[in-house]
């Protein structure tokens, strides 16, 4: 069986999820409140798998058009032949299709959300194609998973409740920081030398 994670992202991806953990007792600075998630994707927030916390402060972070940082891929709770092991944590193992269903390609923004019930969310915005491409995938896959990686960090693990025809995903985070965390992915990469 493949693997499309290396032992370095399965150990950052766990402290990620550590990470969550400790955030998830801090208190919550003020996001947006511009949309407000349904019932599934409440029922999405509670099978979140993971977040990163604690960064600086940006109010909403556009998909830019270098090389893709954030992928989404398909995942499901029992092995398959082609489905590559994803280790979550050392007792949780997802297995994922090796290509991602949606890229940053199928992305227009990212934005921090808040629900009335104070529930965060970062809400991906996808283009038309990436939109499409999402309706597909949510309305055929109920009950699967999509694993969130962004720069080869596993940041979340949603659960595939509802058919998202909107041309938006909701995706649970631990805290508004949290929120942050992962947005500062998004920014790109300092030139290396």
């Amino acid at each position: 069986m493949k693997t499309i994670f290396s032992k370095p992202v399965l150990v950052r991806g766990m402290a990620v999820l550590s990470l969550a953990l400790l955030a998830a007792c801090q208190q919550t600075a003020p996001v947006r409140q511009d949309s407000q998630p349904t019932a599934a994707d409440q029922a999405a927030a509670r099978q979140q798998a993971a977040a990163q916390a604690a960064a600086q402060p940006a109010a909403q972070a556009p998909a830019a058009s270098t090389a893709p940082t954030v992928s989404f891929f398909l995942a499901q709770a029992q092995p398959a032949e082609g489905l590559a092991e994803v280790a979550l944590n050392p007792t949780t193992r997802l297995y994922a299709l090796p290509q991602p269903v949606l890229t940053q390609q199928d992305l227009q923004q990212v934005v921090p959300v808040r629900n009335a019930q104070g529930q965060v969310f970062l809400r991906f915005d996808f283009n038309e194609q990436g939109a499409q491409k999402l309706a597909t995938v949510t309305s055929r896959a109920q009950g699967n998973y999509l694993i969130l990686s962004m720069r080869d960090q596993i940041v979340a693990v949603p659960q595939i409740t509802a058919t998202y025809d909107q041309g938006f995903l909701p995706v649970p985070v631990q805290s508004a920081e949290a929120a942050q965390s992962i947005l500062q992915l998004l920014r790109p990469a300092p030139a290396q030398q």
